[in-house]
């Protein structure tokens, strides 16, 4: 299960990334957070809050769970696939993938996810978010209709950092996939090659582990500096040219890699403030503003 739900994950993860640079608090005219209808629970072990969740599931309420990170995703579904009514849980990737219905049950894989509508009468927050400034929009924009029900702890952003190392090359591993395509195309660059056999290969020969998510990530950063030109079909990498480049990868001139590493970067500074977030969050319960 963990492999699918990685998959479809990343897939509508890179497809919404550009997402990232539209975050701001200000999309609406806002007063603030209505924190009468908020309710936090701290400290809740996974059993707990997949017992609260099913307990909402079972109000007959229109409820919306959302997760960011495909590993806390996993944990809640093997949970709840063993219940009578999983059947009627849909699960979906992107917000606005959902389908139109009578669906009163809905986990949304999608870390980019702002409900903005008046279609669920409660929204859960079942782990962390990658950035403060993602869950103030999340907050903020969340219909007074709704009630907010946030479950996620600073320990869960340890899975948000884990997604960021899955698809942020790293510096040697740039060079050690740059190097592995010369060696398997004799020098050329150019040519067609098994995505696959590639993993095998750097894990092998060079001691490096990457997500398939990561490597074809690092084409896409080659591509935009301007070193390959290439496409993926079928889990075959064709690389059509190849321009000569000095030793340098200028990294800053790719786009792709600017938005994972200020992603990363968010999420190690969300981590270092959530104590001071969580504990004004508490001191404000009594006023109608949080962050």
């Amino acid at each position: 299960m963990l492999d699918k739900i990685e998959a479809n994950y990343y897939e509508h993860f890179f497809s919404s990334l550009d997402k990232r640079n539209s975050i701001s608090t200000k999309a609406r005219e806002t007063t603030g957070l209505e924190l009468g209808n908020v309710v936090v629970q701290a400290n809740l072990g996974i059993l707990e809050k997949v017992n609260y969740i099913r307990e909402l599931f079972e109000t007959g309420r229109r409820v919306i769970v959302i997760a960011n990170t495909p590993y806390k995703a996993w944990q809640l579904l093997t949970h709840l696939k063993t219940d009578d009514s999983f059947q009627k849980i849909g699960v979906f990737y992107n917000l606005n993938s959902i389908a139109e219905g009578n669906l009163e049950k809905v986990i949304v894989i999608d870390p980019f996810a702002v409900v903005r509508g008046e279609s669920f009468d409660d929204i859960v927050f079942f782990d962390a978010p990658f950035s403060i400034d993602l869950i103030k929009e999340q907050l903020l924009n969340s219909p007074a209709t709704s009630k907010i029900h946030i479950l996620f702890e600073r320990g869960d952003l340890r899975y948000n950092f884990l997604v960021c190392r899955q698809i942020l090359p790293s510096i040697d591993q740039l060079k050690a996939v740059y190097n592995a395509v010369g060696r398997l195309s004799a020098g050329k660059f150019t040519g067609t090659f098994e995505i696959n056999k590639l993993m095998v290969l750097l894990r092998d020969q060079v001691g490096i582990n990457m997500h398939i998510a990561g490597l074809k990530n690092v084409f896409k950063i080659f591509n935009e500096l301007n070193i390959i030109d290439y496409y993926i079909q079928d889990e075959l990498l064709h690389v059509k040219s190849y321009f000569k480049h000095n030793s340098t990868f200028k990294l800053e001139a790719s786009p792709t890699y600017m938005l994972l590493y200020l992603l990363k970067k968010d999420v190690l500074h969300f981590y270092n403030i959530f104590p001071t977030i969580e504990s004004k969050f508490i001191k404000n319960m009594e006023e109608s503003k949080w962050i």
